[in-house]
Order: C-alpha cells, then sequence, then structure tokens
C-alpha cells in the first residue's frame, strides 16, 4: 500500500482516553494499491519514519473511512521502529485495521451507526450529543460493546454551550456503567 499523507503532527496532550499522554497523529488523505499511487505518496516505512513520538507515547492514524482497513501495512512498519501503541479513530462504518491497539468509533446524529463488527471490536466510543434523542440513539449503537469499552458522551459544535445538552450527559453518566463526560462538558459545569 502506498499513503497520502495529509498532515501529520505531535501532540503534547493526546486526546480523548489518552488525554496528557503525548500522541503523534498522522491523518492520510487517501491509500492507493502500489501500483495505482501518485509518485509522491508513501510507502508503510515512509509513514512509521514521520512518527516523532517520545516513549510512553501514542500513535493516532486517520483515514478516509473506507480506506482503514488497508492500515495494516503502516501499521507493521510503525510497530517496527517503536513500542508505540497505535490508536485508530474512525466512524466505524467500514472493516477497520487488524493491528491496531485501540479502535475508536464515533457516534453522531444524524449518521449511520457503527457495523456490528466494529461495536464489538471498538475500545473507545465517543457519541456526539445535541438532543435526548441523540443521546438515547448513541448509547444504543454502541450497547453490544464489549465489557471494558467506554463511552465518552460529547455534545456537538452546536450544543457545547447548552445547559440542557449539559445536563442530558451528566446525568446519562451518572446512571451508566462506563460512561464518562468529555473535557467540554465538564469545562462548561465550572
Amino acid at each position: 500500500m502506498r499513503y497520502l499523507v495529509r498532515e501529520h503532527f505531535r501532540a503534547e496532550r493526546g486526546e480523548g482516553t489518552f488525554a496528557g499522554r503525548t500522541a503523534y497523529f498522522i491523518h492520510m488523505a487517501d491509500v492507493y494499491p502500489p501500483e495505482r499511487a501518485p509518485e509522491y505518496a508513501k510507502t508503510p516505512e515512509q509513514v512509521a519514519a514521520l512518527v516523532k513520538a517520545p516513549r510512553g507515547g501514542i500513535v493516532v492514524l486517520s483515514a478516509p473511512e473506507h480506506r482503514l482497513c488497508y492500515l495494516d501495512a503502516a501499521i507493521t512498519a510503525i510497530k517496527s521502529r517503536g513500542d508505540w501503541p497505535i490508536h485508530v479513530d474512525s466512524w466505524g462504518h467500514h472493516p477497520l485495521p487488524l493491528y491496531a491497539d485501540w479502535l475508536a468509533v464515533a457516534v453522531a446524529p444524524r449518521h449511520r451507526p457503527p457495523l456490528e463488527e466494529n461495536v464489538a471490536r471498538a475500545d473507545e466510543f465517543r457519541v456526539y450529543v445535541d438532543s435526548k434523542y441523540s443521546l438515547v440513539a448513541g448509547l444504543q449503537a454502541c450497547a453490544n460493546r464489549k465489557r471494558g469499552a467506554i463511552v465518552i458522551l460529547s455534545p456537538t459544535g452546536d450544543a457545547s454551550d447548552d445547559p440542557h445538552v449539559r445536563r442530558l450527559i451528566l446525568e446519562a453518566v451518572k446512571k451508566t456503567p462506563n460512561v464518562w463526560a468529555s473535557e467540554a462538558v465538564l469545562v462548561g459545569c465550572l
């Protein structure tokens, strides 16, 4: 496979479950079979060489949803260069890579739910909430998650300042095991 890297950067505070840990993000614009790749697309080894994560950090990969299943070659190359856990972000609508260490699936209002096979494999869900309906639908979409998988409830951008949405999220967190509120909700309550 060849990878068209859109951007890559280091973030000192990470995100989600890994907030506080240094993360190196690599966002792919597309993935190609070698015979169809543009000459500037990177090999898995070239993608791995981009990583500037310290020991104890993580590597976060993303790609167009329908191309995520092709990240395994890049994941293998990155793992051959360091012991960083590989985190893959997804909407869960298409098959996910096999070799990732942590799979995060986003669930949002008015989006189709993730595939059941991805719900069963995901380690983390970020459910975006803008109403009671989206909260209930989001929690139902990840109801068959594996034991220990966490759910982070976060307001959508439009609802980030809505006190009603914050209250909905906080009530759900109180009632539901392994469901957390995002930083945005907690900061808004201070």
